[in-house]
């Protein structure tokens, strides 16, 4: 058929059929599930109730990204395993003690505000707020905790899906991320203000890190008998960390264990 053609049509007829033999269909929408054991390793730390959505809807694959503190947590859901940045996520969760919802006489003249009712018949807020992009929101309290579903120029009934799959996965926790009444490291970790690093060989220096982690520099050592001033605490790797400051001003952290604390009795 081709040698009957006239020739200016052969190259438009053979590009036609490479691009029928090439072109890869792209994968549908469906509900993809989240990797809930990565999302808790990376919120370390956080005391609040942890909630985590089962799956994300409506994406064809997600990557977690997840920063954790005492007092909250938030999840990123993005198109890339590397991203760093608003331009790669579609879609996040967050959840602050004592947050509180939106104020309807701050909403631009484009967005809306209207309450929604939840799985297990809770009470939230759906807001639908446009700036560079819009964001459709839902928020929810429990516990003293608000929590907020995200998702990027995306439809109520998407971020309706997302709130809800949060809400029906239950509290989520592992070995280091359990309430403080439930695991023994973190019934250790408490507000302190006064300490000593310990161990018993007073010979041996102690190591103080960057991070709440062995695997962070150890910038400065100590030894047993210094006396430090406690900054801040937090969990990991089952042990809890204390930030600390020497006299000299020099701070870091030390692993529990590696302190007495002044209790005040």
């Amino acid at each position: 058929m081709l040698e009957s053609m006239p020739l200016l049509m052969k190259p438009l007829i053979v590009a036609i059929v490479s691009l029928s033999i090439f072109s890869v269909a792209p994968r549908s929408l469906a509900d993809v599930v989240v990797p809930i054991d990565q999302a808790l390793v990376q919120i370390e730390g956080t005391q609040v109730p942890i909630l985590i959505p089962s799956v994300v809807p409506n994406v064809r694959e997600t990557y977690v990204r997840g920063r954790g503190t005492i007092e909250g947590y938030s999840l990123d859901f993005s198109f890339t395993p590397t991203c760093d940045g608003t331009a790669c996520n579609y879609a996040w969760m967050t959840a602050e003690r004592g947050g509180a919802f939106f104020n309807p006489d701050e909403l631009g003249p484009r967005d809306t505000i209207a309450s929604v009712k939840l799985a297990k018949g809770i009470q939230g807020q759906f807001a639908n707020t446009c700036g560079a992009y819009c964001l459709a929101q839902v928020a929810w309290q429990s516990q003293g905790v608000l929590y907020r579903a995200v998702v990027k120029n995306g439809q109520k009934d998407v971020v309706l899906a997302l709130a809800n799959s949060a809400i029906l996965g239950g509290e989520r926790r592992n070995a280091a991320t359990r309430p403080v009444a439930q695991n023994d490291a973190a019934r250790k970790c408490q507000r302190l203000t006064r300490a000593w690093l310990t161990s018993e060989d007073r010979s041996t220096p102690i190591n103080v890190r960057d991070g709440a982690s062995t695997d962070s520099y150890a910038r400065h050592l100590g030894y047993a008998g210094d006396e430090v001033a406690v900054l801040n605490q937090k969990l990991g790797g089952g042990y809890c960390w204390y930030e600390v400051r020497f006299p000299s001003q020099a701070t870091g952290w030390v692993r529990g264990d590696f302190l007495t604390i002044d209790t005040g009795e």
